[in-house]
């Protein structure tokens, strides 16, 4: 299993797999005819990903790459680490143990050519996948972890725009997963591994039960699947237990902020003196006016130093705990030689496990709703610049007790954790068959939905904060002197728990035929059309201490709830333009055109073309190339979603006296948006070396041009647009 890209550790697989005769049926022996030379060869047509027209070969006008799961040979644990073995995905932009599984753990989007996770589609079986149910921003993706991984037989990955075959979503590409075909086959496999350096087990546990039906043309085949993998701490790799690694670093590039990633909110506060008109810029009894906590637990002017610095690599985890169940049955029956019924029903429950540092403490994180920070009363009884020890009554009558703004962390409060589950559910139903001429048709109705919810526990809520800072008696919170100065019964009222669940559901009809329109010299010009309809909903929820604000740390979010729907129409042609096997350069070459009209509810209608051609210009040697357009629509969340908010430290131009504070700044969704636009174009080059067989070697180029990107405009253009006349 690859961790992240620095760890020396290597994994170890022990697979143990059995075949189970389960039940003996009677064998039946037959003769096959002796083959003539009158003999028809029937070469069997499949649809390849990238196009709904069936076809012969293989090698198609776009670059398509297939890749076998290797589940059985024991070399993939999880639906990420099989992705992360094709290049052209680069780096996903969201997976499970994204930055020590700070992210969350649990969902992984795919990311072709880095267009970002919203520009890859995900289909299982040719079809589309729901969303996940916690959107990340304004991100939506299928989560790649709720696949049934040990069904997949192989993947066959797009790396072309693909829009005019596919609709929204397709602008970078297509991942399809492919499950296996029925047989008669029963396995019963065990799968454990490890890391070389430990505390990172895997265990994995599947049964397989495919059948054809006796006496019937028809089939099933049944997968259930249970993987558990342990949670990886950061203190269990010598490369990840310390945040500061300057020192494994020569000079001078050991001086890079990069190679420090421990925290400057630890547990040995920070103060900085809270202005006040007609009183001295200086902390009473202290030169300047900022302090820190040294490691005595003593107040020291200025501001402390890197060796201070709290190093949090020991509270989380590099890669989240899993555990994950899979069903997936499929099924089909052939009611006459030009119908037939198929099915696939799938479920996964996930479980994932995160732990990160405890929260931190800032004033500036923590703004009221009139953009008042948080800060340490001249009243609470710990302060020592405060009215304990300065002002009337005190030793020093003459100078005025003074409030303080601060920065750390109080470990006793201990590292927060995360529970993250999620469950997918699928169903498919349809008719397949055959009509006059030869055209093949399929229409199905498929409803999905994935349902996902986010605990964590050891938060801190900030009525509780502030109601423990403002205290004038010895129970007050004491960040004054270094970590452990806090018993239990101060600590206990601060912490809670909160959670967000999200659901997100798709339901789609889809009809489509394919055949041969019309012969042409060097064979049949063969056409595609379909139509296709989607409900898409997406809902959010969030705890109400979280709609409240009134956790540390945290802005205020609102609940959500958004449906839309689509229709499309789409055709396809492919037009052999020269195909003579007796040839042995430019044998044979092929266009295909493409086009998909869709209409959203909410913003209109949008259409878009693509064409390609593919030549084989000598023996096992091919060129091809593409050119189309695409489009992304606007997620749910980006037109329809709840409103988010943060806090910066902004001046405002219309309010100049206020000068730099902190202040909430809102996000609200946008419903005006409209769709990205996208033109791509691949150039390649396929050698299909005799010299290994199943070996090809390709090279491609590509180019994208990404219009009216959906993305947050930065609040300092925003401010300058404002101060401009702009809106």
């Amino acid at each position: 299993m690859k961790l992240i890209p620095c760890s020396p550790s290597v994994r170890v697989t022990l697979l143990l797999l059995a075949n189970l005769a389960l039940v003996a049926p009677e064998a039946h022996a037959q003769t096959a005819p002796a083959a003539t030379d009158q003999t028809a060869v029937v070469m069997e047509t499949f649809a390849v990903t990238g196009s709904n027209i069936r076809r012969t070969d293989t090698e198609t006008v776009q670059p398509v790459i297939r890749l076998a799961t290797g589940l059985e040979r024991g070399e993939t644990g999880t639906p990420l680490e099989l992705m992360q073995r094709v290049p052209v995905l680069g780096s996903l932009s969201v997976y499970e143990n994204q930055d020590g599984g700070r992210v969350r753990g649990g969902a992984s989007s795919i990311n072709l050519r880095g267009l970002g996770g919203q520009h890859t589609l995900m289909l299982l079986n040719g079809r589309r996948l729901p969303a996940y149910g916690l959107a990340f921003g304004g991100l939506t993706f299928s989560n790649l972890n709720s696949l049934p991984l040990a069904a997949v037989e192989r993947v066959e990955i797009l790396a072309d725009g693909a829009s005019a075959t596919y609709g929204a979503d397709a602008t970078a590409g297509v991942v399809n997963f492919i499950t296996k075909r029925h047989a008669d086959e029963r396995r019963l496999g065990f799968r454990y591994g490890n890391t070389t350096d430990g505390a990172a087990a895997e265990y994995r546990a599947t049964f397989t039960h495919g059948q054809r039906f006796k006496g019937r043309p028809g089939g099933f085949l049944l997968v259930v699947d249970a993987f558990n993998r342990d949670t990886l701490m950061a203190v269990k790799r010598d490369f990840a237990v310390l945040g500061d690694l300057s020192a494994r670093v020569p000079a001078p590039f050991n001086t890079a902020a990069i190679w420090n990633t421990q925290s400057n909110l630890g547990p040995y506060a920070s103060f900085t003196l809270v202005t006040q008109t007609g009183l001295p810029n200086t902390l009473p009894g202290l030169p300047g006016n900022t302090a820190h906590v040294d490691f005595n637990g003593r107040l020291q002017p200025g501001t402390r130093s890197p060796a201070a610095y709290y190093n949090d690599s020991r509270d989380f985890s590099l890669v989240p705990g899993r555990n994950s169940r899979d069903v997936f049955l499929s099924a089909d029956y052939q009611f006459t030689p030009r119908l037939r019924f198929f099915t696939e029903l799938s479920y996964n429950d996930l479980v994932s496990r995160v732990q990160q540092s405890p929260m931190t403490l800032a004033s500036t994180s923590n703004v009221d709703a009139a953009g008042n920070v948080l800060v340490i009363p001249a009243t609470n009884y710990h302060n020592p610049f405060g009215a304990r020890f300065y002002g009337p009554g005190t030793a020093n009558p003459a100078i005025a007790p003074r409030a303080v703004q601060f920065t750390g962390m109080e470990p006793a409060t201990g590292p927060r954790t995360a529970r993250i589950t999620s469950s997918q559910e699928r169903t498919v139903a349809g008719l397949r068959g055959r009509l006059a001429g030869g055209w093949a048709w399929d229409s199905a109705l498929t409803y999905s939905s994935n349902k996902a919810r986010d605990r964590t526990d050891n938060l801190l809520k900030l009525s509780a904060l502030t109601a423990a800072l403002n205290r004038a008696t010895p129970d007050a919170l004491n960040l004054f002197a270094g970590p452990g100065a806090n018993p239990e019964s101060v600590l206990a009222p601060l912490r809670t728990d909160s959670y967000t669940s999200g659901v997100a559901t798709l339901k789609t009809w889809d009809a489509k035929a394919t055949g041969e329109v019309w012969p042409l010299p060097a064979g049949a010009l063969q056409a595609a059309l379909g139509l296709e309809y989607r409900g898409e909903g997406l809902r959010s929820d969030y705890a109400p201490i979280y709609r409240a604000a009134d956790l540390v740390g945290t802005a205020i979010s609102t609940d959500f709830d958004a449906y839309r729907t689509t229709r499309a129409a789409f055709v396809e042609f492919s037009a052999p333009l020269l195909r003579d096997e007796r040839r042995t350069l430019f044998r044979k070459a092929e266009l295909q055109l493409a086009g998909r009209f869709e209409n959203f509810t909410g913003f209109g209608s949008t259409a878009k073309p693509r064409v390609g051609l593919s030549m084989m210009v000598a023996p096992g040697v091919f060129v091809r190339g593409s050119r189309g357009e695409g489009f992304r629509a606007p997620s749910l969340t980006q037109l329809y979603g709840g409103i988010s908010s943060t806090t910066s430290n902004r001046a405002d131009v219309f309010r100049p006296q206020e000068g730099t504070i902190r202040r909430f700044i809102f996000q609200p969704p946008n419903p005006a948006l409209k769709p990205e636009h996208t033109k791509s174009s691949t150039v390649g080059l396929v050698w299909e070396t005799p010299l290994v067989r199943g070996l090809s070697l390709e090279i491609n180029t590509w180019r994208y041009e990404l219009r009216d990107q959906i993305n947050v405009i930065g609040r300092a253009s925003i401010l300058a647009a404002e101060a401009a006349g702009g809106a």
